[in-house]
């Protein structure tokens, strides 16, 4: 009796960590991480601030202009991360998408902005989905920033998908990017109950 007990134990422990173990790893894996835009006051010239730092998940920006956005994550299972995507759905000749990575953090004179084409690990494919690859361990509860120079062309509402490509399943977060002509959708904070972050019409940026 002891013997089938131990025996039954082993066999459920070795369908644990063969099987189920890595079925739940995988399903945590397809949205590892809380995606979400970042408002900074001391950065972000296109929205009315409150000198409080806002997370917003539709951002909302002026047409036909080049702005300056962040994308935070705060990591939900640890992984390793090998590139990073980011692009948004629509007419590849109407929709937003990012020409430089831009590391806003350096305050020692170092490198801060990256170019496609010229910076190694950085590119944009056909679609105009910016890829920058990079081999790096993402621990879970960590806060990470991604700065980009967006280039916004024509009106409209654009779906943004962020991936997180790693060596064992591709990871997936959707935020949305609005467009207009004269700015003035109210931007949701998930930061602060009961708080909205409005555009500015005009920035410093036209």
């Amino acid at each position: 009796m002891i013997s089938a007990l131990i025996g039954g134990a082993a066999l459920l422990c070795v369908i644990w960590i063969q099987f189920i173990k890595p079925w739940l790893r995988g399903r945590r894996l397809r949205r590892p991480c809380e995606v979400h835009f970042v408002l900074r006051p001391e950065r972000h010239d296109y929205v009315v601030h409150d000198n409080e730092r806002h997370h917003v998940r539709v951002l909302v920006l002026p047409a036909h202009s080049v702005r300056e956005i962040e994308i935070g994550f705060k990591v939900k299972v640890n992984f390793r991360e090998s590139e990073l995507v980011f692009g948004c759905d629509g007419d590849d000749d109407a929709k937003p998408y990012a020409s430089q990575w831009i590391d806003s953090f350096t305050d020692t004179g170092g490198k801060t902005i990256w170019i496609p084409g010229e910076d190694e690990g950085h590119s944009i494919d056909m679609h105009k989905f910016y890829h920058r690859r990079l081999d790096r361990l993402r621990n879970i509860g960590t806060h990470y920033v991604n700065s980009f120079r967006l280039i916004t062309r024509a009106p409209g509402e654009y779906k943004a998908y962020v991936s997180f490509l790693t060596d064992e399943i591709e990871g997936n977060a959707e935020l949305s990017i609005i467009v207009e002509e004269k700015p003035k959708t109210r931007m949701k904070c998930s930061k602060h109950r009961d708080c909205y972050v409005r555009p500015l019409t005009r920035s410093a940026n036209g």
